[in-house]
């Protein structure tokens, strides 16, 4: 009885203080989109009625479309989001599981079977994972990867030995085009804006070549890369880009326009004329939304988690830190740089879950702060290999295919200017301790703190299998899934700056029972602590009962007369 009243307690006092942070479109957009269309507040948590359930962000997704089709000001921006389930009064949305919904830009939310009002979709809880993350099911494994998967196959319909071309090909739609079209034995081009994005669609996503269209010479590179011409053309940006693979098409080609981005900021422009080259070889063009394929929905994530499983489909996923960050994560697809690569997502932290930090907004825009952005905590230098690096190559470059900042680059070799170009040759970048955990290297030997010159050296016969190259530490690649070993995860936190050594180990250590910690928000908390807050609990429940019978002296006397 005692129990049953305590949980009763405690749910109704939580209900009752629960916020949720929430970011509202504060105004229109007017061309490219900016923090200050953005406004982060919180919401009161409802308490929950019969057939919800309250869900807490744990990723959420920004996308393009967001631009195109915007909510109203003063509402919550929406899209989908991987959530737990943290409460349930629904029996098909059981205290633990993991749901997709489209719940928007928000850390908590009190949904039901109801469906989502953009993509009217109910919230569905994911199965079958694995070892899968389970953010793809905002990517390669949700909406964006049946977008690929319905409408290349059945639009386009390739054949082999086709010809594809794919814009927008470093996204997670136009990556995951490209690499069906593989599977389907069609020979794939993709059309980016980065040189190394082009290069790691070739390295590592099997494509057979890529155009940049910011090159002077796209038309005749776009040429080079389809001399038999272009049979499927997979479109996500419109434009000039579009207009340029429209008149490489050969007879009968199929056309698949799945976005525009190029044009959704209002930047005015004017494409060529397409009409007659598409007349005259009696080109196929159709448009397409993914709903239109909602009856057959599991049918493409089914497959597409069958081809990951068989190594044949690979993913690549930008993480942005921080709930708060969401907007600059969306304003950055727009963006020209290099940093982002396949599916763009914003992974929700604990400390955004517990409402610790929020955005002010007052009546005077000079006034109004709107999501300050987290500084990275000053990392310790732990190690650092070397690399061949290409001709023309900057530090710029370097910096995000390397994963580091500039100021280490030019720490380490001895750098002093900003824009220097590279001819070919060798350099030493520096390595996260995961990175070399992952490949079972042991890391003798610190730099020293006195002189920030030195660089550990890592014996490089070790190194059983090659290191990934990423543009950011975000960026998570293929189907295989590895660990990291918790005990080289504390000794990498625990570490002292005049510590001589640091191992790595691919396997966990034993630890001895009276020297286990866990790793909080503000620290280590050791085991005493772990039972000091046990025993504060079991002195608490007694008192906080007493309160709750002075208050409610009614309740205490209808349950004893009874």
């Amino acid at each position: 009885m005692l129990a049953v009243k305590c949980q009763r307690f405690f749910s109704v006092a939580a209900n009752k203080t629960m916020k949720s942070s929430v970011i509202i479109l504060h105004k229109k957009f007017e061309g490219f989109p900016t923090e200050s269309n953005f406004q982060l507040v919180q919401e009161d948590v409802p308490p929950l009625k019969d057939g919800e359930f309250l869900a807490q962000a744990e990723y959420v997704s920004v996308d393009p479309y967001m631009r195109v089709f915007p909510v109203e000001v003063g509402k919550p921006v929406g899209g989908d989001q991987v959530a737990k389930i943290i409460e349930s009064k629904n029996e098909k949305y059981p205290v633990g599981k993991y749901v997709v919904g489209e719940f928007g830009w928000r850390t908590h939310t009190v949904a039901s079977e109801t469906p989502g009002s953009f993509f009217n979709f109910p919230p569905r809880v994911l199965r079958g994972y694995g070892d899968l993350p389970k953010s793809l099911a905002l990517g390669i494994l949700g909406m964006p990867g049946n977008t690929a998967y319905f409408g290349f196959l059945r639009i386009c319909k390739p054949v082999e030995g086709n010809t594809v071309v794919v814009s927008g090909a470093a996204g997670c739609v136009g990556s995951t085009v490209g690499q069906i079209a593989k599977i389907m034995k069609c020979k794939v081009v993709g059309i980016t804006g980065s040189d190394i994005k082009g290069r790691r669609l070739i390295s590592e996503f099997n494509f057979d070549a890529y155009v940049n269209y910011k090159s002077r010479n796209f038309h005749h590179e776009l040429t080079e890369a389809t001399p038999d011409k272009v049979d499927c053309y997979f479109d996500n940006v419109g434009g000039e880009v579009s207009s340029a693979v429209l008149n490489r098409m050969n007879k009968f080609g199929r056309v698949a326009i799945c976005g525009a981005i190029s044009t959704y900021n209002n930047v005015p422009g004017k494409a060529s004329e397409v009409q007659t080259p598409v007349k005259i070889a009696h080109v196929r063009m159709e448009g397409f939304s993914v709903t239109r394929w909602r009856n057959q929905w599991d049918e493409g994530i089914q497959q597409n988690m069958e081809w990951i499983r068989e190594g044949n489909l690979k993913y690549a996923e930008c993480i942005t830190d921080g709930f708060e960050n969401t907007a600059k994560a969306f304003i950055d697809l727009f963006g020209d740089g290099d940093r982002n690569f396949g599916k763009v997502v914003v992974k929700v932290s604990k400390a955004d879950a517990s409402y610790k930090k929020f955005g002010k907004h007052s009546d005077s825009e000079d006034e109004t702060e709107l999501f300050t952005l987290k500084k990275p905590s000053p990392r310790k230098e732990k190690a650092s290999i070397e690399k061949v690096v290409e001709e023309g190559d900057t530090l710029q470059s370097l910096a995000i295919r390397y994963c580091c900042t500039i100021e280490d680059l030019k720490r380490l070799n001895n750098i002093h200017k900003e824009n220097e170009i590279f001819a070919k040759r060798t350099i030493r970048v520096p390595h996260h301790p995961i990175t070399l955990a992952l490949a079972g290297v042991h890391v003798s030997g610190r730099s020293s703190p006195n002189d920030p010159t030195t660089s550990t050296q890592v014996d490089t016969s070790k190194l059983t299998t090659s290191l990934q190259e990423t543009e950011v530490n975000q960026i998570i690649f293929n189907s295989n899934i590895a660990q990291k070993s918790p005990g080289a995860e504390r000794d990498e936190e625990s570490q002292d700056d005049n510590d001589e050594e640091i191992h790595l180990l691919p396997q966990a250590q034993p630890v001895p029972m009276a020297d286990v910690t866990w790793s909080g928000a503000d620290g280590d908390i050791s085991l005493k602590a772990l039972i000091l807050c046990i025993v504060i609990i079991i002195f608490a429940v007694p008192l906080i009962y007493v309160f709750y019978i002075a208050e409610h002296p009614e309740q205490y006397h209808h349950n004893h007369v009874s």
